[in-house]
C-alpha cells in the first residue's frame, strides 16, 4: 500500500457514493416522479457552491488483500452551500438506499448537520424522503439510536435559525417529525406523505386498509390538519418556494434580513388597496391578495 493507492481508494469511494443506490434504484426514484437526494441539493443551491460533509461515511467491504471490494454509502447527504449567495446547511435523505430508513451512520449524520447549522448560525433545509426506522437494522446492531435523539436541539434551533422541512416523499416516524419541527414546511403533491406510521403498520394495528395519500397526503396536512404549511405541484415548485421563503429572512436572529432594491416607484398608487378591506367589518376579504399588493 502506498499513498497513491490510498488516494485512489478514497477517490473510488467518492465515485461510488455519488452513484447513490445504483442505476436501477435511481431509475425507480425517477419513475415515481422524484428527484434523487443529490439532484435536490443541486437544484436548491447556487451553482458549484455545495461543500459535502461525510461523503465517505458508509459500509465498506474489503477484499482479502485489504483493497476495497464494495462500498455502500450512508443514505443521507449533508453539507453546506449558497442560496442566492447566502450560506445554508442542507440535508437530503437518500431513498435509493434502504428506502431512506435509518442505518448505522444516518442518525449521526443528520444530527451532525443540525448541530452544525445551530453552531454556525446558518439556515437549515431538510429534504425528507424516508420510510422510517428499520427493526432489522436495530436487531443487527444490537442497540437503538434513541438515546441520541434527546440531544437533538430542535427547540433551540427553532429559536435561533430558519428551519425548512420539505416532504419530498414518504415521511414516516422520525421523517414526519423532521418535517413538522420547522418554521416552513412544504409538501410535494402526489409523492410527499407525512405520517407517524405507514399503511403497512396501520392495517395490522387497527384493521383499516388505507393508502399513503389518504393517510398523510396533501389533502390531509397541507389543506387539512395544518401540520404542513404549503403544498407544491412538483419538486421544482417546492424548491422555488424554499428559496423564496429564505429570501425574506435573516440567516439567524442576530442578523438583519436582507435588503433588496425596489424595482418599482416608491410613490406609486395601488387603487385596489383602498377597497380590498371592506368597510363592513362583517364581510370577509382575501388577506393573501392584500399581502400580494403590498
Amino acid at each position: 500500500m502506498t499513498w497513491d493507492n490510498a488516494i485512489a481508494d478514497l477517490q473510488r469511494r467518492r465515485e461510488i457514493a455519488h452513484q447513490l443506490g445504483g442505476e436501477q434504484a435511481i431509475s425507480r426514484q425517477h419513475d415515481h416522479g422524484k428527484l434523487t437526494a443529490r439532484e435536490r441539493i443541486g437544484r436548491l443551491l447556487d451553482d458549484d457552491s455545495f461543500r459535502e460533509i461525510g461523503a465517505l461515511v458508509g459500509k465498506a467491504i474489503d477484499a482479502a488483500d485489504g483493497s476495497l471490494k464494495d462500498f455502500q454509502p450512508s443514505n443521507i447527504v449533508i453539507g453546506e452551500g449558497d442560496v442566492d449567495g447566502r450560506r445554508v446547511v442542507v440535508s437530503a435523505d437518500d431513498y435509493t438506499i434502504r428506502a431512506g430508513s435509518s442505518e448505522a451512520a444516518a442518525p449521526d449524520k443528520w444530527q451532525y448537520a443540525e448541530q452544525l447549522a445551530l453552531r454556525e448560525r446558518k439556515p437549515l433545509v431538510r429534504f425528507v424522503d424516508m420510510a422510517g426506522g428499520s427493526v432489522k437494522l436495530l436487531k443487527q446492531s444490537g442497540a437503538s439510536k434513541l438515546p441520541g435523539y434527546p440531544q437533538w436541539p430542535w427547540v433551540e434551533m427553532m429559536s435561533c435559525i430558519p428551519v425548512v422541512g420539505v416532504a419530498a416523499g414518504p415521511c414516516a416516524g422520525l421523517g414526519a417529525q423532521k418535517v413538522a419541527a420547522s418554521h416552513f414546511s412544504v409538501q410535494v403533491a402526489g409523492v410527499g406523505q407525512v405520517f407517524a406510521a405507514g399503511p403497512r403498520v396501520v392495517e395490522p394495528g387497527i384493521g383499516e386498509v388505507i393508502d399513503k395519500e389518504d393517510l398523510g397526503g396533501v389533502a390531509v396536512h397541507a389543506k387539512g390538519s395544518g401540520v404542513v404549511d404549503n403544498f407544491a405541484r412538483d419538486e421544482g415548485d417546492a424548491i422555488e418556494q424554499v428559496r423564496r421563503w429564505l429570501s425574506y429572512l435573516p440567516r439567524n436572529v442576530w442578523e438583519m434580513p436582507p435588503v433588496v432594491t425596489c424595482a418599482e416607484p416608491v410613490d406609486q398608487l395601488v387603487p385596489e388597496l383602498r377597497d380590498v378591506i371592506p368597510v363592513d367589518t362583517r364581510k370577509v376579504y382575501r388577506v393573501r391578495r392584500l399581502i400580494e399588493l403590498v
